[in-house]
């Protein structure tokens, strides 16, 4: 699996595995996970290792991933018990009907990534008593650009599912920098190393997502999610 995984992540490609039965996809999914576990380990070495190069290149910086524990803790202030069911059903609804339904190139798909997009922004918008939030409108308007490059590169050759495929996961990993906030205009350049967990995240639903369909692909982004918010709630 791990080998079948590297070679479609080289040359990504619309090849759905047909007539699996539930005990298949069961265990691709676990073998999936495993993948992902030794994955976002590497990545996370990297991440932070990274942080640490920031701290010790600027002095007058402190370590970006600190922002990201401190960013965590508002959350949990602000949103309450309602954090840990946003955290492990919403966010992962809303951000595979976003980015991984479009990789499966149809007009209903296209449809409800943009609802999904309206309605990230709607819900932020009465969760936050009618005041813009600029982090759902990035998400939206990132959506919105991926579900452009999806119709524009909606022909299923190879060349195109590149591109939208690749899309699809480096988008999904630019947005997780404003767990940073307050972003330093410094560290611009070594932002997208800090998300190198997220992108390989976006990378491994969206191969699940292809191969073996969305629902398991969501599936997967919950129980992703799920062990860091338990551990969230046994820190809180």
């Amino acid at each position: 699996m791990l080998f079948q995984f590297l070679l479609f992540i080289k040359n990504p490609n619309f090849q759905v595995q047909e007539n699996l039965n539930l005990n298949s996809k069961i265990r691709s999914f676990v073998r999936i996970y495993l993948i992902f576990l030794l994955g976002a380990f590497l990545t996370s070495i990297v991440s932070r290792g990274f942080g640490e190069l920031i701290s010790s290149m600027y002095g007058n910086v402190n370590n970006p991933l600190g922002n990201y524990r401190i960013n965590i803790n508002e959350l949990i202030k602000f949103y309450g018990f309602w954090f840990y069911l946003i955290g492990i059903f919403w966010v992962p609804i809303l951000e595979e009907m976003i980015f991984r339904l479009p990789i499966v190139t149809s007009n209903i798909n296209f449809k409800f990534a943009s609802f999904a997009c309206i309605a990230t922004v709607l819900f932020s918008f009465l969760k936050h008593k009618f005041q813009i939030d600029i982090n759902s409108i990035i998400i939206s308007l990132f959506g919105f650009l991926l579900i452009a490059i999806c119709w524009h590169f909606r022909e299923k050759n190879n060349n195109n599912y590149r591109i939208l495929f690749y899309s699809s996961s480096i988008l999904f990993g630019i947005i997780h920098i404003a767990n940073f906030t307050p972003l330093n205009p410094q560290l611009l350049l070594f932002y997208p190393f800090l998300v190198l967990p997220q992108i390989f995240m976006g990378l491994i639903i969206g191969y699940t997502r292809v191969r073996i369909g969305f629902l398991w692909g969501l599936i997967l982004h919950i129980c992703i999610n799920t062990p860091f918010i338990i551990l969230q709630i046994i820190k809180n």
